[in-house]
């Protein structure tokens, strides 16, 4: 199992590759309500795999039936994504390995700051006109918050889809001090 250790302003990540085994052994979940909605966290052995905006009308993963719940470390988490205080969090997204390698180029995209999906392209080594498959990588990021996927705007300086929606995104980016609009 590979490790990288980036530090963001305010949090450093500590990114597993691979959840260590076996995972369900504690399997957890919980939900907490924050300023943009109620959000499903999932955990591996204390290791964030997964915030979920809990809609009517959105589809979330289902949990394994032995997973447990735990809605005070959930609030604890996402309390500490969105305070300003410096925290460590320790995460495994699951994806492929292109996703994976566009998640940690959103990790580069400093706080107060935006880049475009031909951006995040070139910064993989690949033609801007990658920037379709960078969107649908950045479509899938499953800790969105912490891997700050709304930091990607369309190359003409517009917002952009947002797996959670434009009005939040655009109040995440007003949060980091950000007006496009």
């Amino acid at each position: 199992m590979s490790t990288t250790t980036l530090t963001l302003p305010n949090h450093t990540i500590h990114w597993l590759d691979h959840l260590p085994e076996p995972a369900e052994a504690d399997l957890a979940w919980g939900i907490a309500t924050t300023p943009l909605g109620r959000i499903r966290v999932t955990t591996a052995d204390h290791i964030i795999c997964a915030f979920d905006l809990l809609e009517d009308d959105r589809q979330t993963a289902p949990l394994p039936t032995h997973a447990r719940h735990d809605d005070p470390v959930a609030q604890t988490i996402l309390d500490q994504v969105l305070d300003d205080q410096p925290h460590t969090f320790t995460v495994a997204p699951e994806g492929t390995a292109f996703q994976k390698a566009v998640w940690h180029a959103l990790l580069s995209i400093p706080h107060g700051s935006t880049a475009t999906y031909a951006d995040i392209a070139r910064r993989l080594g690949r033609n801007p006109s990658a920037a379709r498959a960078v969107g649908g990588a950045v479509g899938s990021n499953p800790i969105a918050l912490l891997i700050p996927c709304h930091r990607v705007i369309g190359t003409s300086g517009q917002l952009t889809g947002f797996g959670w929606g434009l009005q939040r995104k655009e109040t995440l980016l007003r949060a980091e001090g950000i007006t496009l609009f």
